[in-house]
C-alpha cells in the first residue's frame, strides 16, 4: 500500500470509529413544552429499544420558559398505551436529583405498541402537563 493510500485508509477508519462511538453512546430525547405553556420537560433515554417489562431509567430535565432549571416540582409520570387508551398495571416514579434533574424508575410497559409518558408538574401554584410520545416497542 503506498503511503498516501494508507493515509486515506487510516482517515476513513478513524471517521467509521468515531461515528459508531457517537451512534451507539447518544441518547434518545424528546424536548416538548406543556400544555399551559409553563414549562419545558424534556426526556432522555439510553440509546436501546423499550421493551415489554420493566425498563431503564429514564432522564427528565424540567425547566422554565425561561430556560432556567426548576427544583423542587411535584411530578408524576405515567405510561398511557395510545393504541389502546390505557395505563400500565404499575406506577413510575420520579426522584428528584437537583438542578432539575429528575429520574424516572420503574416504567412498566405491558405490550408491544406506541406509548406515551404522562408527566404531570405542580410548581410553585402552577399546574401542567405534557404527553411525550415514546419510541414503538416491537
Amino acid at each position: 500500500m503506498a503511503k498516501d493510500e494508507k493515509i486515506q485508509y487510516t482517515i476513513i477508519r478513524q471517521v467509521l470509529i468515531l461515528f459508531i462511538i457517537l451512534f451507539f453512546m447518544s441518547d434518545t430525547h424528546a424536548e416538548q413544552r406543556t400544555e399551559n405553556g409553563f414549562f419545558t420537560v424534556e426526556v432522555l433515554m439510553e440509546n436501546e429499544d423499550l421493551k415489554v417489562g420493566e425498563n431503564k431509567p429514564m432522564r427528565l430535565i424540567l425547566r422554565d420558559t425561561s430556560g432556567n432549571p426548576i427544583e423542587r416540582a411535584d411530578i408524576k409520570a405515567a405510561p398511557w398505551m395510545m393504541e389502546h387508551g390505557h395505563g400500565s398495571s404499575r406506577q413510575a416514579r420520579v426522584e428528584e436529583k437537583g438542578k432539575g434533574l429528575y429520574i424516572i424508575k420503574d416504567l412498566y410497559l405491558t405490550m408491544k405498541g406506541i406509548w406515551g409518558l404522562i408527566i404531570e408538574i405542580k410548581h410553585k401554584g402552577k399546574e401542567d402537563a405534557v404527553v411525550i410520545t415514546l419510541p414503538r416497542i416491537n
